[in-house]
């Protein structure tokens, strides 16, 4: 299996957790363990949530992506109106990775905008109805914590089951660089205005539907072992790096144990189209009415920019010119 949900799926729901989690969950920079939040047992020596995490993490990065040489990047023009519009991975990617030609369109943008932005005040994140721990079940419970050690575990063990799936699932990522939040220090230091095409409550109202106690039960299944998540990480960061990926939605590994665990094609269908497919075209008419003024810069998860429903397709409908921008070679 690769992961139970596609990359796009994993960075949407990080990007509504972590303004509220990620400080408390992940060690910060210069740290050199991980929370214990009262775990007794010393996690595994390979497990990067616990030792030289920062170092560890750069590596698995930088290593699988140096660079990132084909970035999902587009010049929309329309009227004699240029904006761009960057298809990011929320995760696992620095900043300072992508090619010049994006860091100059930004510098020069009028207007930065986002799937969401940071204090919209719309989700107060509720108390879960039904823990981690007791959505898995023992049997469950205990391969997960085989899987993630003992301090992510026991971090995770009363939240919510999308929690504790993301946090495994972003086990191996560079959690220090996390994109959107990268950009948006730069912004605030031009002193550009930002804007959110959605709110957090939005977001979360899609993640608690989706990454449920059902979703954890098949991830956990189907996950060969931990050595499967880094490969996976190196795969997805390959893939994006390199700009290859053209397929939007859950693939076919996905798909296959999905409709193992229960799933119906049906249902995989209105995941795809509620998570991607929807939220791409209530778009279209926001990103319309700011594409009429020069310099706006748009930023969202690289999977809305792929594909005959992506944000280029349906903008090149309504009449704008989108290129996707190829880098110089040196």
């Amino acid at each position: 299996m690769t992961r139970l949900v596609v990359a796009g799926f994993v960075a949407l729901a990080l990007l509504g957790c972590n303004q509220r989690d990620d400080a408390r969950k992940a060690p910060q920079a210069g740290s050199s363990a991980a929370p214990q939040a009262g775990s007794s047992a010393a996690p595994p020596a390979s497990d990067p949530w616990a030792t030289s995490s920062k170092p560890a993490l750069e590596s698995v990065a930088d290593t699988a992506c140096p660079t990132v040489t084909a970035p999902y990047f587009f010049r929309i023009e329309k009227n004699g109106k240029t904006s761009y519009l960057l298809g990011t991975r929320h995760i696992g990617v620095a900043w300072r990775k992508m090619p010049e030609v994006v860091h100059r369109a930004l510098r020069e943008s009028k207007l930065v905008v986002f799937e969401t932005v940071d204090g919209d005040d719309s989700d107060n994140s509720p108390t879960p109805t039904k823990t981690a721990r007791d959505a898995l079940g023992p049997e469950l419970w205990k391969r997960y914590r085989e899987l993630a050690g003992d301090a992510l575990a026991d971090e995770v063990e009363t939240e919510a089951p999308a929690s504790a799936v993301l946090m495994l699932m972003v086990k191996y990522e560079d959690r220090f660089s996390m994109l959107e939040r990268q950009i948006i220090a730069e912004v605030e230091e031009l002193h550009v205005p930002m804007l959110g095409l959605e709110t957090d409550a939005f977001q979360q109202k899609l993640l608690d539907k989706y990454l449920d106690g059902r979703a954890a039960r098949a991830f956990v299944e189907h996950l060969d072992g931990i050595d499967e998540l880094r490969e996976d990480t190196i795969d997805d960061l390959r893939t994006y790096c390199g700009g290859t990926d053209t397929t939007p939605g859950i693939d076919p590994d996905e798909r296959a144990d999905m409709l193992d665990s229960g799933y119906t094609e049906a249902e995989i269908a209105t995941m795809d189209r509620e998570m991607l497919f929807d939220r791409n075209r209530s778009w279209i008419p926001q990103l319309e009415k700011l594409f009429a003024t020069d310099g706006v810069f748009v930023a969202v998860g690289a999977d809305h920019t792929r594909g005959d429903q992506g944000v280029p397709a349906l903008l090149t409908a309504k009449g704008f010119t989108v290129t996707r921008v190829t880098p110089p070679t040196k």
